[in-house]
Order: C-alpha cells, then sequence, then structure tokens
C-alpha cells in the first residue's frame, strides 16, 4: 500500500484525536494497546476471514502413464461422505440461483478438494474461535456466563457465513461452523490431532429448534470475495500491467533454471496447459508449490513417481505412490527438497508484485473492506438487546494476503515469503474501550495481533479504518459499479 498523503494523514489526526489520547493514557501501569492489544474489552462485532483446510493439489502433475495412481492415492484422503453430508444438513450450502454452473472446482475431482485433515482443521479452528468468544464475550448478556455450545453463541450473535463458489471453501465454512457451534461440546475438551478427529466428535446432536446457519454463495455481481468471479476480464488485464513490467519481466527470468528443473521432475508443469498469468518462467507457479505443500502435509516423499523415463533404471524413481516410505535412492529426493523452498518463495514474490501494484491490490480488497467498514459503523446504533454481527468468510490463500498488503500489515510486508497456511485466519475484532466506551479494531492473524504500517498502535478507530479504505479505493481508481460478466472465471490458476 502506498504512503497516505498529507491531507489523508490530517484528516486522519483530526478524526482520531481521542483514540489517539486514549494510547498515551497509562490505565494501572498499561496503555490502551498494552490492556486490548490480544484479548481485553468488550468484543462488540467480528469479522473472520479465513482459507480453506487441507487440500489436494489443483492438478495432476505426473507422467501420464501414473495419473490414476495418483488420482487413487489423493481420492483416499478425502473425507467420509456421510460425515460431510451431516456436517451440511446443519450448515447447508444456500447458492443463488445465478450460479447455475454449480461449483467452479466441481469437474476437477479429485484434485482441489478439501481432504480429511482439512476438515478437521477446520473444525478446530472452529473450536479455538469458540473457547474465545466464550471467554471474551460481551459481558452484559448469556455468552459470557458460562452459557455453552451453539446456544450460548446464537443467542448473542448474528452469525453468518458466506464463502466462494469453490466446493472446498463451502465444506470448510460447513466445519468451521460445526467447531464454532457444536451444541455437545464440552469446552474444555482437547482440540482433535488432524487425522484422528472421530466422526462422533464433529457430527453434534442439535437440538431440533435451533437454527440452520447456511453457508452463503452470493451472486457474482454483489459477491465481495471474489474479485476474479466479479470482473474476470479487468482482473486479468491488471495482472498483465504487472506481468509485463520490466522489473517483473526481469526477476522472472531468473526463475527459468528453478522452472526447468521442475519441469523435469514435474512433467505435469509444461504439458500444455494454458498459463493464464506467464511470465518468462513459463510454469504456474501455484501448481508447483501445491507439490512441495500437498505431500508433506500427507507424509508423502516428493519423488514418489516418476516423472520421465530419462534415468537409468538403476537409479530409477519408483512407479508409484501406493507406499510414500518405499523410496531407496535418496539423490532425487534430495535434489527435489532442495527445490522446495525456492519454489515457495518465487510464488510469494510474484505475488507480492502484484499486491503492491494499486489498482491490483485496490479490485481485490475494497469489496471485502467496505463491506465490514459499513457494517462496523452501524454497531454503535445498535440496541443492548441486539445481537452482534459474527461475520464468517470462507476464501482463499490469496484473499488473505491482498487484504493483509491492503491493510498494510508490516508482518506480511517486511516479510516477502510469507505466505497464509490452510486453514489462516484473519480476524477483525471490534472492541469497546470500557474506560472511555470508544471503539477500536483489533486484528488478528492466526491468533495473534498484527501492526498496521501506516499506525503507531495495533489498534485503529472505526474513522481511521474509512480513511485507510478509502486511500485504498482513490489509489485503486476503483468505482463502486466497476464490474464486468465477461472472461474466465475459475481462479484455478490464481489461488491455493
Amino acid at each position: 500500500m502506498r504512503s497516505l498523503s498529507l491531507k489523508s494523514k490530517i484528516t486522519l489526526l483530526a478524526r482520531s484525536r481521542r483514540v489517539s489520547e486514549l494510547r498515551v493514557r497509562n490505565l494501572s501501569g498499561y496503555s490502551i494497546n498494552e490492556k486490548y492489544g490480544t484479548n481485553g474489552g468488550s468484543i462488540e462485532g467480528i469479522w473472520i476471514f479465513h482459507r480453506h483446510g487441507d487440500r489436494t493439489p489443483s492438478s495432476p502433475l505426473c507422467s501420464d502413464h501414473l495419473i490414476e495412481e495418483e488420482a487413487a492415492f489423493w481420492r483416499s484422503k478425502l473425507p467420509n461422505d456421510s460425515s460431510v453430508e451431516e456436517v451440511a444438513k446443519r450448515f447447508p450450502k444456500k447458492i443463488h440461483s445465478d450460479s447455475i454452473e454449480g461449483y467452479l472446482d466441481g469437474k476437477q475431482e479429485p484434485y482441489g478438494f478439501l481432504t480429511r485433515v482439512g476438515t478437521s482443521q477446520m473444525y478446530n479452528t472452529g473450536r479455538r474461535f469458540s473457547l474465545r468468544y466464550h471467554r471474551l464475550g460481551r459481558k452484559d448478556r448469556s455468552l459470557a456466563g458460562g452459557n455453552s455450545g451453539a446456544t450460548g453463541l446464537l443467542q448473542n450473535w448474528d452469525v453468518t457465513a458466506f464463502s466462494t463458489n469453490y466446493l472446498r471453501t463451502i465444506t470448510s465454512a460447513q466445519f468451521f461452523l460445526d467447531g464454532l457451534l457444536n451444541a455437545e461440546v464440552q469446552l474444555n475438551n482437547k482440540l482433535k490431532d488432524a487425522e484422528t478427529l472421530l466422526d462422533k466428535d464433529i457430527n453434534a446432536k442439535y437440538d431440533d429448534n435451533e437454527a440452520v446457519i447456511p453457508v452463503n454463495v452470493r451472486s457474482r455481481e454483489v459477491d465481495t470475495l471474489n474479485a476474479f468471479d466479479k470482473n474476470p476480464k479487468k482482473m486479468l488485464n491488471l495482472v498483465k500491467e504487472v506481468v509485463s513490467s520490466p522489473t517483473f519481466q526481469e526477476r522472472d527470468s531468473l526463475a527459468v533454471p528453478l522452472a526447468t528443473l521442475l519441469a523435469n521432475y514435474l512433467p505435469g508443469l509444461t504439458s500444455g496447459k494454458r498459463q493464464l498469468f506467464g511470465g518468462p518462467s513459463g510454469i504456474n507457479w501455484i501448481h508447483a508449490t501445491d507439490h512441495f505443500v500437498c505431500r508433506a502435509s500427507h507424509g508423502l516423499k516428493l519423488t514418489s513417481f516418476a516423472p520421465n523415463s530419462n534415468h537409468d533404471k538403476e537409479n530409477e524413481i519408483p512407479k508409484t505412490i501406493r507406499n510414500a516410505n518405499s523410496f531407496v535412492d535418496t539423490t532425487h529426493e534430495d535434489a527435489m527438497q532442495a527445490l522446495a523452498h525456492p519454489t515457495i518463495a518465487h510464488l510469494a514474490w510474484r505475488f507480492s508484485q502484484w499486491f503492491t501494484h494499486g489498482p491490483l491490490l485496490g479490485a481485490i480488497t475494497i469489496p471485502p473492506l467496505k463491506e465490514v467498514e459499513k457494517q462496523m459503523r452501524e454497531v454503535p446504533n445498535l440496541s443492548m438487546d441486539e445481537k452482534r454481527p459474527l461475520k464468517i468468510f470462507s476464501c482463499h490463500d490469496v484473499t488473505l494476503l491482498s487484504i493483509l498488503y491492503g491493510l498494510g500489515a508490516t508482518e506480511i510486508i517486511e516479510n516477502e515469503r510469507y505466505w497464509p497456511p490452510y486453514g489462516s485466519t484473519l480476524a477483525f475484532e471490534l472492541v469497546k474501550v470500557k474506560e472511555t466506551d470508544e471503539y477500536v479494531i483489533r486484528f488478528l492473524l492466526n491468533g495473534k495481533p498484527i501492526k498496521l504500517r501506516e499506525f503507531d498502535d495495533k489498534l485503529i478507530s472505526i474513522d481511521e479504518f474509512s480513511e485507510l479504505v478509502d486511500n485504498l479505493q482513490r489509489e485503486g481508481r476503483i468505482d463502486d459499479d466497476d464490474e464486468d460478466t465477461d472472461g474466465e472465471r475459475d481462479m484455478e490458476n490464481w489461488t491455493g
């Protein structure tokens, strides 16, 4: 994000004077940020963006004669259908009638699908938020009085869930909600390990009188989570602006040797597939990174299939993935391990270039941030007995990454290699300061507070947040009614 103009900074200073005064005032020996930076205050509104859980690779990268074996292995990692169906009954998908084509990733089975590890991740993530908001909920309602399970949360919070139109994000939202609202879960139970979560633990028995919470997939015209779905043609043009810049071309060219090595082991990277965003390196870096991340998640060796027939027979990589531990010769495995870090680093660098391009960053981040800002401004006007918003947005790694760049999160801007892991969460909490009744915003990435580059403190006022969003919109040259309906809508090459 570019630096604020002098005029913007003056406006921020004027709008946030009372909150700024709070920041330098000590309360029982602690500043406002020390007292409220992580856990303090009364939480009056919650907005959670989460990446989906662990998934299978986006695409098979092995040789053609191994594709069936590769697919069979990943099918063995998918969750049990009955388990998914039980959770979906409680949290059914509600897809806008315009989305008649079905899931954008529905035709690629088993690739890009949520795994059993992924469902467990999302359930446990929901459980953690349940524990947090039972402990830190509003003190004047039953939520803070020990009322456990779904009843306590639903009595105090207007729980609403939204998702992009992907099977993995919808299913992730359903399991997140199950962990958040599971009526039978005792709050002092330990979280389950990813592979040991039992069906009986995630399929709660709910009271028939409890409301069903749907996972909403909105019309592409009003959805705020998928800029490529709403404005595919414009987004492609914005990405091409970045890719065609001399700086991008020069550095991406340096990755050609790395891309060549990867393609030697992973022939699917260069098997004639269309590279939507291009660059001199010539491969899909999301797919390349998938190979390392997905195999690491499931204990597979990186060389558990043979990429081509150019190896000597005595050194040839075993042509099977049935036994991930059957690999004996470590020569190729060590070589692949050495490629993992530079591959992930180059992917992160490419996206850092995209998200420091004002128009592209604005197109992605303005819709969700404006949605949150509008709802935040409504909270102070709610009466004491009205439910507060608890909004859940199930999306993708690049959604979280772009919002972090838009906010100016120093942890991300200063770490070019950062990438949100599966199940990552970015929470916006609207906190009421007890001493003054002021509202401040707390940002938590995977449960830890983040610091914004343009602000000296972790907490900002609603007015400061509004100015940040307005500045993004001005620099991004984004119009409220700017949308198109043509072009490639599948984000497969854009996101994990």
